[in-house]
């Protein structure tokens, strides 16, 4: 009877916490900038970096970073890795970026509050998927689990779709060019006349 051992990770909650940290910092970004610079008694004269957006362009870029070398460590191409690694690089920004909640209550029209309310749910609906499929990433240690993430958005080429005919004459495979197309239009013009 042979048991199958399960592989202890020990790195797996430390990074899940490390990607918890950084994706709390980014879900307020200005707050987080804040928060930091006083701790570290920075004066706002004496900052190397003075803008909060510091942060929001240094997690969407280390995203990018992250997703590229995982998709290449899936054996994804390199052209389809770098499609991959910008498109969550885009929802990665997204889910930085800083919407000031506080003013929210001092808008009057209610399209501005719309689109402000609107912006704020895809934010949090961004950021939640996000960490979600790093935490995916960690638990089961599979860079697949990136790689296949958001597969409508994919660069590479969509497999062969396998058309229904009727009669059965052509391949699945054969189907989908145009000329195949017109040729089996011809074919069913012919039976019926």
């Amino acid at each position: 009877m042979s048991t199958q051992l399960t592989k202890r990770d020990p790195w797996r909650w430390p990074m899940i916490l490390l990607w918890g940290f950084f994706f709390v910092i980014g879900l307020w970004p200005e707050f987080s900038y804040s928060l930091l610079r006083s701790a570290g008694y920075v004066f706002s004269q004496n900052a190397i970096v003075n803008s909060y957006h510091f942060i929001t362009w240094c997690l969407t870029g280390f995203v990018v970073h992250f997703v590229y070398h995982r998709c290449l460590e899936a054996r994804v191409p390199s052209i389809e890795a770098l499609g991959k690694a910008l498109q969550l690089g885009v929802m990665a920004f997204v889910a930085f970026i800083d919407i000031p909640l506080q003013q929210i209550s001092a808008i009057r029209d209610i399209t501005s509050l719309s689109l402000v309310l609107g912006m704020t749910l895809t934010k949090m609906l961004c950021w939640l998927y996000l960490y979600l499929l790093f935490v995916r990433y960690h638990w089961r240690r599979n860079p697949k689990t990136i790689s296949l993430s958001l597969n409508w958005l994919a660069l590479g080429a969509q497999p062969a779709r396998k058309t229904d005919t009727s009669d059965g004459e052509h391949s699945a495979a054969g189907s989908d060019t145009p000329t195949a197309h017109a040729n089996s239009l011809n074919e069913s013009a012919d039976r019926q006349a």
